[in-house]
């Protein structure tokens, strides 16, 4: 099914020290003609579809909760904001005060850029992860790591190896000649190649090393700090019999493995493959370039993160 997004603008919007009123006074934004509303199945799909809608706009000193509150109205996305409680303390600070300035750009970048400066602390780090209701999720990752979802990813084709046969027989070509010379051609047991020893078989590595290699990647290149063999608490991994067990949150494993519904017409992904790839030809729907997401991992077979 393809989908096209609505485009909707917010141009001109400035928040000021009256936020709140500022967000509850301005127009609502209106469908652009032409323009047609697609449902999806999947509740994920159609969330990160509402949030592709490009936003213009500038905030100044505009309190975190008014514009998360804004960002919900404007794309009808449902967000789950992670508020700060009194019992951890532990949590997004809704009076926290946020400037920034953007044009054009995708309300998923505008909600990002915005997390970002919300990291009040230097060892506080906000994100955004989707449940399977299509809810977005939002907050520090030590609160989203609460949600964490056991995934069980096919490894097989990265432990196959192909020898790598570099040193094969030469080809005597003198002998040939000599042979040939002599009017030989009878079985005398000599051979025309010249055996250079076969390394291939021992160039392979065990089973045991490619497994810990692959497993050390991912824990070096994908949130290095929140892997249990790493001293955080967000994620584990286990091998058995060919797979990986992950247990993690959403964010952790849309790093691994993509999401395959990601609201692209242009998108290209490959069922049971291994790759999913945006392309700088993957246009928004104000037809600027979006930036190039490839996410490379291992095919799931197991329950969708």
């Amino acid at each position: 099914m393809k989908l096209i997004p609505i485009v909707l603008a917010a141009s001109g919007l400035v928040l000021g020290s009256q936020a709140p009123d500022a967000i509850a006074q301005s127009s609502a934004p209106s469908l652009t003609p032409g323009r047609t509303v697609v449902v999806s199945a999947d509740p994920r799909r159609a969330t990160l579809a509402r949030l592709m809608r490009p936003i213009s706009t500038e905030l100044e000193n505009a309190r975190l909760e008014d514009i998360v509150n804004f960002v919900g109205d404007f794309t009808g996305a449902d967000i789950d904001a992670k508020w700060a409680d009194d019992r951890s303390g532990i949590g997004l600070d809704p009076d926290f005060e946020v400037t920034i300035s953007v044009n054009n750009v995708e309300s998923l970048t505008f909600l990002e850029r915005v997390l970002e400066k919300a990291e009040a602390l230097d060892f506080v780090e906000n994100t955004w992860q989707l449940g399977n209701d299509g809810v977005l999720e939002i907050g520090p990752k030590e609160v989203l790591n609460r949600h964490r979802t056991l995934v069980v990813y096919d490894i097989n084709d990265l432990l196959f190896q192909i020898p790598n046969f570099g040193n094969v027989p030469q080809l005597d070509l003198d002998s040939i000649l000599d042979q040939g010379q002599q009017g030989g051609g009878g079985g005398g047991g000599s051979s025309f190649f010249e055996d250079e020893g076969d390394q291939g078989a021992a160039d392979l590595r065990s089973r045991e090393e490619l497994v810990d290699q692959i497993m050390d990647l991912i824990m070096e290149l994908v949130e290095p700090d929140q892997w249990i063999d790493n001293g955080g608490e967000g994620a584990s991994m286990d091998f058995y019999d060919g797979t990986l067990l992950i247990k993690a949150p959403d964010y952790v494993h849309r790093q691994i493995n993509g999401y395959d519904f990601w609201p692209n017409s242009t998108a290209r992904s490959n069922p049971g493959g291994r790759y999913l790839t945006f392309g700088l030809d993957a246009q928004n729907s104000s037809g600027q370039f979006r930036n190039t997401r490839t996410f490379g991992g291992a095919g799931n077979t197991g329950t969708s993160p």
